[in-house]
């Protein structure tokens, strides 16, 4: 950018020097000047302006349902707006496991500015029976499926998370899985255990989530996946298991779904 306005300036000193012979150099001297600083200031102009950084997203909540038994709510965007792949995450659907929830959550809005694709946070906040392990988790599977589902499935989403957290009851204690192994969901589900230390691949047993939700999804082009945290350990620990999972999944080479 110096070389290119060095030869300009030499330019305009050899042009200024034929205009002070002309009778009325004055006059011309002053409209060439104007013409000059116009001519300066367009370029400089696009060169700030294109390294301005990008708007801080403007987060929004909107209440997507409202039961007797429990609410939806969609919150967002995180990360670049202007990124054509969007992710959602499913939070509260087993309202016992909400210390897997508050942690991814927090995890997503605390590194939002470095994050590359476009985020959704589903909060399903179950208010009745939400202490009972059967009762709670059916409010929170139906809510899912009567709310979630449909709005992931309208909009442009490249990947849907629901995300759950285990106590140790399993033979793994963090791992991934979809309930459809083939497709897209799947090649998704390996290349998030490469990508992200101690997560495997394991398919739990008899889940009760994956009917109302991931099912759902997948079934409508959606690619989904299950998200199991440990949360049977100190909560500094349950978030950097899972500030390393949405990291792993913003690495991910995604794209826009084609679905839509």
């Amino acid at each position: 950018m110096k070389a290119k306005f060095t030869v300009l300036k030499k330019k305009m000193e050899g042009l200024k020097n034929k205009i002070r012979d002309h009778p009325h150099h004055q006059l011309i001297l002053g409209i060439f000047t104007v013409l000059c600083l116009f001519m300066v200031m367009i370029p400089l102009y696009n060169v700030y302006s294109a390294e301005e950084p990008s708007p801080t997203p403007i987060v929004t909540s909107v209440v997507l349902g409202n039961e007797s038994y429990g609410t939806v709510a969609k919150i967002g965007p995180y990360g670049n707006v202007s990124s054509p792949v969007k992710v959602a995450y499913i939070l509260g659907e087993h309202p016992r496991e909400h210390v897997a929830h508050k942690a991814l959550g927090e995890n997503i809005k605390e590194n939002s500015q470095s994050l590359k694709y476009c985020y959704y946070l589903y909060y399903i906040n179950v208010t009745k029976y939400a202490s009972d392990f059967s009762k709670g988790r059916m409010n929170g599977q139906v809510l899912s499926n009567k709310y979630v589902v449909p709005d992931i499935a309208q909009e442009s989403f490249s990947l849907a998370i629901d995300v759950h957290g285990t106590d140790g009851e399993y033979s793994k204690r963090v791992f991934l899985f979809t309930p459809i192994p083939k497709g897209t969901s799947l090649d998704i589900a390996h290349n998030l255990t490469n990508l992200v230390e101690g997560v495997p691949y394991y398919s739990a047993p008899n889940p009760s989530s994956t009917t109302y939700t991931t099912i759902p999804l997948i079934k409508k082009g959606v690619p989904a996946i299950v998200y199991e945290s440990f949360t049977a350990q100190p909560y500094n620990l349950v978030k950097e298991q899972n500030r390393k999972f949405i990291l792993g999944v913003d690495e991910l080479n995604l794209e826009a779904n084609p679905c839509y």
